[in-house]
């Protein structure tokens, strides 16, 4: 092989050699650079929303506490005690206002409630027997009572054989909602 063959063999090795080293070395370094600035770039991004966030926490926990007096002003919230004894309270006033309507109250008892946005969910079933319409006068009573009551669930049984000189008694179970404000957070 001539001097002029082997040196330009030699300085092709040397170029790939350089190749070689740039593509198993500094590509891979540059790209994990890169991929770091795209990565500071993105949190600083996300630093900055959640620190807009975060201004707004004092102002919403204004709006939030303004929000519920209103609603315990207005009388939509139960009042008064424990969750146990606003549980008495509301089977008080579903047995009022099923008796009222002639119908008979079965059983009551309270269910398991919750916190549900920072309002204590009072959970009553109500088991009844009452003609049809008195029934609806029943449901009606509570869908309009002060504090609200909210009907979550409703099962009508209709007497087998009703007797043919009087309004069959339907049998209802009902599960019943109230919600009163949580100590604070």
């Amino acid at each position: 092989m001539s001097q002029a063959v082997r040196r330009a063999l030699a300085l092709a090795i040397l170029a790939l050699l350089v190749l070689a080293a740039w593509a198993l070395v500094a590509a891979p370094l540059i790209g994990a650079v890169q991929a770091r600035r795209e990565e500071v770039a993105s949190l600083a991004a996300q630093r900055a929303r959640l620190q807009a966030g975060a201004a707004r926490l004092p102002e919403l926990a204004a709006r939030q506490q303004a929000l519920r007096a209103r609603l315990a002003a207005d009388g939509g919230l139960w009042q008064g005690g424990n969750p146990a004894m606003i549980a008495a309270g509301m089977q008080d006033r579903l047995r009022q206002v099923v008796a009222a309507g002639g119908g008979v109250v079965r059983s009551s008892s309270e269910i398991r409630g919750g916190t549900e946005s920072g309002l204590i969910r009072i959970r009553v079933r109500l088991v009844i027997e009452a003609p049809l319409a008195e029934l609806e006068r029943a449901l009606t009573a509570i869908g309009t009572a002060r504090p609200d009551l909210f009907i979550d669930a409703v099962s009508i049984v209709a007497p087998a054989r009703p007797a043919p000189d009087m309004p069959p008694l339907l049998g209802v179970e009902m599960e019943i909602s109230g919600y009163a404000l949580a100590g604070p957070e």
